[in-house]
């Protein structure tokens, strides 16, 4: 087990980018069409391993003339894989990717020009890097992999894939509903904007979640793993989860075992058989339809609000799939 030591940002570390650019400029002479900073040494102001990331346009990853070359200059290959190939100095200081597919690199410079740009998705990044940076992990590949969501997160942002009305519309259905100073268990936080809307509104939020992703504070656990006193929330909320419960009774009487008598649940969700979209209704049919989702929530529950409305696009598309239902315990 290995833990990975984040260091504060370093005013040297473009410093060292250079030199080794210049290096390996010098090795690959025109191959080296172009050599990017990447990865949190790149970001001014980020936490970061004290590694200098980089990554080469112009060359294939399994060009062996450029393999011999980068060799020369004292860079070795440490990774070496089908389109992807990473060189490492003596030292081991710095890491130089190449892929074959070009927007691979792209990804990594735009999202690098993400954090450059918006503080906000930097204090996230950085706040989920400490939180896993403070465990142990088998391989620094495991450290990477749970970086994955948040890297999602804030890689959809950064192709303009911003959220749209949904979640406003939810927490506006839920707080007509809730009593005053209500507290709340949401399951399936994600990026946890429902989580901190409602907190802001004052309500408590318990929030659980598989990953992190939020600067929300997240119970990081399934909803099947947590435990908690019985019957000590007044509401139950999640949007796009129970569509993924591999058996919805199971979940809806957990559900229904955290609630104070006359609790309620809040579900937003969606049914894939509704669309008219073949090769979505394809994909997706392994998932709960929303009858049987609904069937099982008024089996349950005695409902208060119901309503149809799209869900592609995040309210922009013209199936309407989705649905919000929020209920009483009966």
């Amino acid at each position: 087990m290995i833990r990975l030591a984040l260091a504060d940002y370093d005013g040297a570390w473009p410093a060292r980018f250079e030199e080794h650019r210049e290096r390996i400029a010098r090795a690959l002479g025109a191959r080296a069409v172009r050599i990017e900073h990447i990865g949190s040494t790149s970001v001014p102001g980020m936490v970061a391993k004290p590694v200098i990331d980089m990554l080469l346009y112009g060359v294939e990853a399994d060009d062996e003339a450029a393999r011999t070359a980068l060799e020369s200059a004292g860079y070795h290959v440490t990774v070496d894989e089908p389109g992807h190939r990473m060189y490492e100095p003596p030292d081991l200081d710095a890491h130089l990717h190449v892929w074959s597919d070009r927007s691979e690199a792209d990804r990594h410079v735009l999202f690098r020009d993400w954090l450059r740009a918006h503080p906000q998705d930097r204090a996230l990044y950085e706040h989920v890097k400490r939180q896993l940076a403070a465990r142990e992990w088998p391989t620094s590949n495991d450290y990477a992999q749970a970086k994955s969501a948040v890297v999602g997160t804030i890689m959809r942002r950064a192709r303009g894939e911003a959220p749209g009305p949904r979640i406003q519309r939810f927490a506006a259905a839920l707080q007509r509903v809730l009593p005053q100073h209500a507290r709340i268990l949401e399951i399936g936080a994600g990026e946890g904007l429902l989580a901190a809307r409602l907190a802001a509104a004052g309500y408590e939020v318990v929030a659980l979640d598989t990953q992190l992703r939020s600067l929300y504070p997240i119970v990081e656990t399934s909803f099947e793993a947590y435990t908690a006193p019985q019957a000590g929330f007044d509401c139950v909320a999640a949007q796009l989860f129970l569509h993924h419960a591999p058996d919805l009774r199971c979940v809806l009487d957990k559900i229904a075992m955290h609630l104070k008598p006359g609790g309620i649940v809040a579900i937003d969700d969606y049914g894939w058989e509704r669309s008219d979209d073949p090769d979505f209704r394809n994909t997706r049919s392994d998932l709960h339809t929303s009858a049987s989702m609904l069937a099982s929530l008024r089996t349950r529950f005695e409902e208060i609000f119901y309503a149809d409305h799209p869900y592609l696009a995040d309210g922009a598309g013209a199936d309407a799939l989705a649905f919000t239902f929020i209920g009483r315990l009966r």
